[in-house]
Formats: structure tokens, sequence, C-alpha cells
């Protein structure tokens, strides 16, 4: 069985949505060649619920189900049931002792740090060493916990992961976007946006990690 990996709404929105805030555009790209080179390494990819439920606060409600239906088919979404919330009682209680969880607070809502808490008790559950997330408010509980579950923001993967809108330009054009390199903004559906992630990262991470282990000095 492949190692366990959660993500957080922000990665699961960047590599599959294909949607940032202006100024993260890069973060795109990063998102798609991580959600390949987990793809390759056959990791078994986890989606809390509460953060499917965040994702789903950003798009129009007719549009749950299809969202619901492609995450599902596709990667595991543990809900937050008792044996979770067991482990985040214990997360919270070790972060009031040591009064971890006022800090947090500062940086971050009382309702948003219990919402980390759930997050962080479903990857423990389900035996995820690893959330992938640029949430520092999520990273702050995780290490107060010290429970064995790390925040991480995203490896640089050393590729540029070529998008396109499917749509908007004629067949052929994409194969040469690709080999150029270029990256244009996505706007094409949930399921163009994983083909090109599981077709073209992997590809170009291999290619990437060669060149990496080349330049590596001699001993």
């Amino acid at each position: 069985m492949g190692k366990v990996i959660c993500l957080d709404s922000q990665v699961v929105v960047w590599g599959i949505k294909g949607e940032a805030e202006p100024g993260q555009e890069a973060k795109i790209g990063r998102a798609k060649a991580l959600l390949a080179l987990l793809a390759e390494e056959k990791a078994i990819i986890i989606i809390p619920a509460p953060v499917l439920s965040e994702i789903l606060m950003r798009v129009p409600a007719a549009e749950h189900g299809k969202i619901v239906n492609f995450i599902t088919a596709r990667f595991r979404v543990p809900p937050f049931d008792a044996a979770a919330a067991a482990i985040a009682a214990q997360i919270r209680q070790k972060l009031m002792s040591e009064g971890e969880f006022k800090k947090i607070q500062k940086s971050s809502t009382r309702e948003v740090v219990k919402f980390d808490i759930q997050i962080i008790a479903i990857a423990k559950l389900h035996g995820a060493k690893t959330i992938y997330s640029e949430d520092r408010g999520l990273k702050n509980a995780a290490e107060g916990w010290g429970g064995g579950v790390k925040v991480s923001a995203m490896p640089n993967v050393g590729v540029q992961v070529p998008m396109f809108h499917e749509d908007d330009l004629p067949a052929e054009r994409p194969k040469k976007a690709a080999k150029r390199g270029a990256t244009l903004k996505i706007h094409g559906t949930l399921d163009q946006v994983l083909k090109v992630a599981v077709k073209q990262a992997p590809k170009a991470a291999k290619k990437a990690r060669k060149k990496a282990a080349k330049r590596k000095p001699k001993k």
C-alpha cells in the first residue's frame, strides 16, 4: 500500500480546478506537478470532508454535485466522525494546556482553528503523516500539537506544467504550447485539468530529476 498524503483546500483548488488568486498563479503548476508525482508514486490521497466543504464554498451550489462526484471518484474523502472527534479533542486539549491555542488564535479565528484541528485529526486517524498546505495557521496547530502529522508547503518538483483552455485553442496548439513550456490561464473542466496534470507532469518530473542527478557533484 502506498503512503497516505492529505491535501488542504488550497492545493486542491490550485491543482484540480486550476484557479489561483492574483499573484499566486505559479502555485497552479506546482500543485499539478505535485498531484502527478503522487500519482506516479501510487500514494493514497485523502481530502478530509471539512476540506471538501471548504472547496464547495467557493463554487455555486448548482456545481456541488459535479465536484463531489469528481473528487470522491478519484480520492478518499474521510469524514469527521467519532474517532476523528476524539483525536481532535486531544489536539485541542494539548494546545490549550500549553497556551498554544491562544497563540494560534492571534493570527486566526477560533472557528478556523477548530476547523484546522479537524483536518489534522482526520489526517492522523487515516495514517497521513504529511498534509500539503500553504496555510500557516494549520501548520502552527500541527506543530503545537506535535502528534506526528507534518504540514508542508508544496515541494518544488522542478517542472512547469503546461496549461491551456481546450475550448479556446485549436487541437494542435496545446502540443506546441507544451513543447514551449507555455503557461496559459486555465478555465477547463475538472476532467480536462486532471488529464493535463496526469499525462504531462510525470514525464516532466522524471526529466527534471534526471537533470538534477547529473548536476550533483561526484564524491
